[in-house]
């Protein structure tokens, strides 16, 4: 009976004892499985150091992130980081990347010396995993000053699902001048990504300020839901919504809301876009045009105020189709829109047509077609190339 006491005491001891080691084999697998999958993303990854011991696992990496994945541009060669990740060898542990920021290669040399003398030691981030499949991650709070302008962020942090939810919440984002009094603020800011297959979602909710001198423009509670289906034709369809909007205390918008749709542009043209030089881009924005779409926008806002003054609403609805066509520079030469029907309905009142017109003269000629009685209601058409103002021909001189 002795005996197998002992022989139990023994098992127990040797599993403790090889617990770490076993553990600490089987995150390390995961771990550099999801190494192996960054490299594959064209991320550059590197181990400069080894800190483990029995019960920890400590190693640190140099991660170098192509420019193109964080700017289209060029302007960013690469960004530099270091990271070390740390977790226990034990069955249940999470697994932590401090990392920190260590120089960004920029196109100008100038540029970079003088951006990695500001960020030097002030990016640093925490991301936590449990599983290699949710990253919860954070941005510590930091003050940069690059030259005559300042940084600020504060409260940032977001989770990230593998590989297509992303969600970012920050509570203070400030970008001003030292020297001149104007500042560009973003605050409580939340965004929220997602890709499904074929589609993706993302919203954005903020409060933002441009603040000069003593005046201030703000947007508040301001979101954005864009949604976009990814077929061989795209189709997108963005909504745009602002609590109030306040201009220097001149202008001032309550109830702002936008829709815009597009559909029918081809996958591949997009795609193409995205590593095209600016003249093939060019080329591509034309076929885009010449081969065809639809489009439509609304835009409605509740009041108008001036100086404090309600002076009404603006109901703005355009709806455009795009017909396949050729050589259609050469038809806008010679004015010729028989590849567009375009529709026009505006509804307003006479106070908010009044400085329309005065902020456009163009416009002036439409409205003098327009139906006036309390308020001011225009229809305009174009169809095959010909102009209907509240369905009548306008015939040209």
């Amino acid at each position: 009976m002795k005996s197998k006491l002992i022989a139990v005491v023994l098992s127990f001891i040797v599993m403790i004892a090889i617990t770490p080691i076993v553990f600490k084999n089987l995150m390390n697998k995961k771990f550099d499985s999801m190494l192996a999958s960054w490299e594959m993303k064209g991320y550059k990854i590197s181990q400069i150091e080894d800190k483990s011991t029995y019960l920890t696992t400590d190693r640190v990496f140099r991660v170098v992130i192509p420019g193109e994945k964080l700017d289209k541009s060029g302007y960013i060669k690469d960004v530099v980081l270091r990271i070390e990740a740390i977790f226990k060898n034990l069955p249940v542990t999470n697994v932590k990347f401090f990392g920190k920021v260590l120089k960004v290669d920029l196109l100008n040399p100038y540029d970079t010396e003088a951006l990695n003398k500001a960020i030097k030691d002030k990016v640093k981030f925490l991301v936590v995993t449990p599983n290699f499949k949710v990253y919860k991650y954070k941005v510590f709070d930091s003050k940069i000053l690059l030259g005559d302008t300042k940084f600020a962020f504060r409260g940032i942090n977001g989770e990230f699902l593998y590989p297509d939810e992303n969600s970012l919440k920050a509570k203070d984002i400030l970008i001003g001048s030292v020297s001149k009094p104007i500042d560009f603020e973003v605050k409580n800011l939340i965004n929220v990504y997602k890709k499904e297959k074929n589609v993706i979602n993302q919203k954005e909710k903020f409060n933002f300020y441009i603040i000069l001198n003593d005046s201030k423009l703000s947007l508040i509670n301001t979101e954005i839901n864009n949604i976009v289906y990814l077929y061989d034709k795209i189709k997108l369809i963005l909504t745009i919504s602002v609590q109030n909007a306040d201009i220097f205390s001149v202008l001032r918008l309550s109830g702002l809301n936008g829709k815009f749709n597009l559909s029918g542009i081809d996958l591949a043209l997009i795609n193409k876009i995205k590593t095209a030089s600016q003249e093939e881009k060019k080329e591509l924005i034309l076929k885009i045009f010449e081969r065809g779409f639809k489009a439509s926008a609304a835009l409605n806002t509740k009041h108008i105020f001036i100086k404090n003054k309600d002076i009404g609403y603006l109901d703005l609805g355009v709806k455009a189709t795009f017909y396949p066509t050729s050589d259609i520079l050469q038809k806008l030469q010679v004015n010729d829109l028989s590849f567009l029907d375009l529709k026009i309905k505006l509804k307003t009142t006479p106070e908010v047509a009044t400085i329309l017109m005065n902020a456009n003269p163009k416009l002036a000629f439409l409205f003098a077609f327009a139906k006036k009685d309390k308020d001011v209601e225009l229809n305009a058409e174009i169809k095959k190339g010909k102009l209907f103002i509240n369905g009548e021909e306008i015939k040209s001189n």
